[in-house]
């Protein structure tokens, strides 16, 4: 089928549209493929680019979540001082005293260490009131059997023991601030 033509204002016939623009029968069909070609490409592309940003943002997520379970793992080690405490001090013999290290306080000083640098002042704090206490304890601590350690190193030494006891609680009490302080950064899971 041959292109309608128009007319001119003059009324003259004018050539068809296709001849004007220069384009032949067979250009048109290799300007279909390119486009088709291009818009095959561009979809590819497109597809690429939400995949990665789609990877991207899975990835966020986990280290979002690691960091949320790394967080809840130290505020665990900062809250098993307690119990870390009470056994110290409920120690009965000198031997079993001084295997009750705190541990604890090393396990939440290698996360502050590893995952939250904000936190890494405040849990060495705590780490030395740790170590301090412990050392008071095994320094005062009398050999005598059926007495817990704590109350004979009290019996021995009783402003050492405070002394130590008050430095540990206020260092655990500055950790635990910094901790819910911090909590929003490292916990957006």
């Amino acid at each position: 089928a041959q292109p309608r033509s128009l007319r001119s204002l003059d009324g003259a016939k004018a050539p068809p549209v296709s001849c004007t623009l220069g384009i032949k029968p067979m250009d048109s069909e290799i300007i279909i493929g390119i486009v088709a070609a291009a818009s095959a490409l561009s979809g590819v592309a497109l597809s690429q680019a939400i995949s990665l940003l789609q990877s991207h943002l899975d990835r966020k997520h986990q280290k979002q979540i690691l960091l949320r379970s790394k967080y809840e793992e130290l505020a665990d080690h900062v809250t098993d001082g307690q119990l870390w405490l009470v056994e110290l001090l409920e120690s009965e013999s000198l031997s079993q005293a001084s295997l009750n290290t705190p541990i604890h306080a090393r396990k939440a000083a290698t996360l502050a260490a590893i995952y939250f640098p904000l936190l890494l002042e405040d849990v060495h704090s705590y780490l030395n009131a740790s170590a301090m206490l412990q050392s008071v304890i095994l320094e005062n601590h009398q050999f005598v059997s059926g007495i817990k350690a704590g109350a004979q190193a009290v019996h021995k030494n009783r402003q050492a023991v405070e002394n130590a006891s008050d430095k540990f609680q206020r260092a655990r009490q500055a950790l635990d601030e910094k901790i819910i302080k911090h909590a929003s950064k490292y916990t957006n899971a």
